[in-house]
């Protein structure tokens, strides 16, 4: 049975939680769709801005914490300020964040005004309905511009 560990493991979690909280979002982490936007997060870099020569990164936490342990990972506080440099708080995004965008775009203001993990619920509903879709780095740079606009 080890084909059935991706679906019974994140059922036991779910019914399981009775302590701690955890979101809806949370169950779906390891979903192929957010570990591949998480792949292509960590591989694509943004053009500079302002005029400097320092690309940087969108960074996609899609397990919460991802990018604060990260950045602890960085055993120095010299590779601890690179990590920031590289990867600005302000061009971290998460999978609520994702399914705001997408649905804002979509032009569903009736969802995304439904609060974070209810979006994200519809948004995951919808990625069901459209089979094993994959992102590539062109959606993942339409995403990244959705973000900024």
């Amino acid at each position: 049975m080890p084909e059935k560990v991706n679906e019974i493991v994140p059922l036991i979690s779910r019914y399981a939680n009775n302590q701690n909280k955890v979101s809806e979002a949370d169950f779906s982490a390891n979903d192929s769709f957010h570990i591949k936007i998480e792949e292509l997060s960590r591989t694509i870099w943004a053009p500079a801005v302002d005029g400097t020569q320092r690309q940087t990164r969108w960074f996609y936490e899609r397990a919460r914490g991802q990018y604060l342990d990260a950045k602890g990972r960085e055993k120095t506080l010299a590779k601890k300020a690179a990590f920031t440099s590289m990867h600005p708080t302000s061009q971290k995004f998460t999978k609520t964040d994702l399914a705001k965008f997408e649905n804002t775009w979509q032009q569903l203001p009736h969802l995304v005004s439904l609060g974070a993990e209810k979006n994200f619920r519809e948004l995951t509903i919808k990625l069901a309905n459209r089979g094993k879709f994959q992102p590539d780095e062109d959606y993942f740079k339409r995403l990244v511009a959705k973000a900024i606009l």
